[in-house]
């Protein structure tokens, strides 16, 4: 259902929901008068008036048509603070894990990890001398 329509026949029965809207022929669009209803709402559940919550609305709308982007804090290096947070903590599991297998079954990680990576294994002395 069209928002224009509604609002004409709000205004011809007289019932307008205790708004003050007007109707779209006094110059404005339905879209104006649309965010004048919302922003009288807005200004009634967060008890500002009307003009702070309309400054806020063309605040909004002007980051948005211009593409203001929230991004997380970067660290000066250019990398962000929550992908080194990630890093280190998947580091700290996998080297527990590694250090529980290698513990708990008596040199499993490095016949696991000799099996995965023979080659490089074999770099630190590990597995097959013959790099195979």
């Amino acid at each position: 259902m069209d928002p224009t329509s509604t609002l004409r026949r709000r205004r011809s029965k007289g019932t307008s929901d205790g708004e003050d809207a007007t109707a779209p022929s006094n110059g404005q669009n339905a879209d104006a008068v649309a965010q004048n209803i919302r922003a009288s709402k807005l200004s009634k559940m967060l008890g500002l008036s009307e003009e702070q919550v309309q400054e806020a609305i063309r605040e909004a709308q002007k980051e948005a048509e211009q593409g203001v982007n929230y991004a997380p804090p970067r660290s000066k290096q250019g990398v962000s603070l929550t992908l080194g947070a990630d890093v280190i903590f998947y580091s700290c599991l996998i080297g527990a894990f590694l250090y529980y297998l290698q513990h708990d079954s008596e040199g499993g990680a490095t016949r696991f990890l000799t099996s995965l990576f023979p080659r490089e294994m074999a770099v630190f002395g590990y597995g097959r001398q013959d790099g195979r």
